[in-house]
């Protein structure tokens, strides 16, 4: 389950930055905040189902192109 949290907060992490957004402009727009986005990154936290759909909006992909 680490391994899956690690690729995913890579995953993140990528899509943040094409973008152009710091881990602070992605969490106003997911309305969390900067701490949050942090841990999902580095994988020492998972995303609830409501933040996906909130990420997969702001970043402008649909949810089909998530990596698992």
């Amino acid at each position: 389950m680490e391994l899956l949290a690690k690729k995913l907060g890579l995953f993140v992490r990528e899509k943040r930055k094409e973008n152009a957004l710091s881990q602070k402009e992605l969490a106003h727009f997911m309305r969390t905040d900067q701490a949050r986005i942090s841990r999902i990154e580095t994988g020492q936290a998972n995303m609830l189902l409501s933040e996906w759909v909130a990420f997969c909006r702001v970043v402008g992909i649909h949810p089909k192109e998530l990596p698992c």
